[in-house]
């Protein structure tokens, strides 16, 4: 649904209810307005979003829109912050040795978003299959085509560092991330690599040549994926990290009593179950 101040994503609930949802995976606080506006609107009961870890919890204990609504912390997220002291000066020696042997085999370097790079959607697709990933969580093809045909308006906002291989130049890992125009950090939307890059870890210097790349501004990393094995990718990414942060899930009630009679049937939820998959949901009811 698109508003004058913003968009949110509407789901039908049960009870021919519909609730709103923010963009994926995070966003910054909502204004007032773009509230007021959902509200006004009359079409959803709930407004559900995920605050991005670097908002201060201050702003969104701040907002002021005359709705009530709970502010919890969902999930910690790691992130390198350009005013500490490098990650690299502290790697474990397993770490070292790890991308000293995919220097030897790779490549890291910038290059601008095109269709060469769509091959990360095939990788995406296959990871969604291997660990069982939500489809909300998970960006389609069609996502990707679009973060292509955006590159242009995007600039230099729209980073992304690839890994190659050096005998043949094939494409390997892709680290995609998005700048802040206000703050100036980056956060990582996706990386990815093939079979080749887990076998020679080149994940490992992908990671560590995107920090580098990055120096100047904080980078946030993300936290632990939906899906199989998500503690162990959270962990890969604590490698590369100096601090964190964490995301807080903000709902408010737009029609407190309509939301009454749909948690009859759900139970007391401080949100909606399950934010990134709507279709677990009919599961509650």
């Amino acid at each position: 649904m698109h508003l004058g101040s913003g968009s949110v994503i509407t789901r039908p609930l049960p009870l021919k209810m519909t609730d709103a949802r923010g963009s994926w995976p995070y966003q910054s606080p909502p204004n007032p307005e773009m509230i007021n506006e959902v509200k006004s609107a009359k079409v959803a009961i709930n407004l559900t979003v995920v605050i991005r870890p670097d908002a201060p919890v201050s702003d969104i204990r701040s907002l002021d829109c005359d709705t009530s609504g709970i502010l919890k912390p969902l999930k910690d997220h790691l992130c390198h912050r350009a005013s500490l002291p490098p990650v690299w000066d502290c790697y474990s020696l397993r770490t070292r040795q790890r991308i000293t042997r995919a220097e030897k085999v790779f490549t890291v370097q910038k290059e601008r978003f095109s269709a060469e790079h769509m091959i990360i959607a095939d990788w995406q697709d296959q990871l969604h299959d291997y660990r069982q990933i939500p489809l909300q969580s998970s960006p389609n093809r069609a996502h990707f085509k679009a973060l292509a045909s955006a590159e242009s308006c995007l600039s230099e906002k729209l980073g992304c560092i690839t890994l190659r291989r050096q005998d043949s130049n094939a494409l390997c890992g892709i680290f995609i991330a998005l700048q802040d125009s206000q703050t100036g950090a980056w956060h990582a939307h996706s990386s990815l690599g093939n079979k080749q890059a887990r076998a020679d870890f080149g994940m490992y210097l992908l990671f560590d040549r995107a920090l580098r790349y990055l120096r100047d501004a904080d980078v946030w990393l993300g936290g632990a994926p939906g899906g199989g094995n998500g503690a162990g990718v959270f962990n890969f990414k604590r490698r590369f990290a100096n601090s964190n942060a964490s995301a807080h899930i903000l709902s408010l009630d737009l029609a407190p009593a309509p939301l009454r009679r749909l948690r009859k049937k759900t139970g007391v939820f401080p949100y909606l179950p399950d934010y990134r998959n709507p279709e677990s949901e009919k599961l509650h009811f």
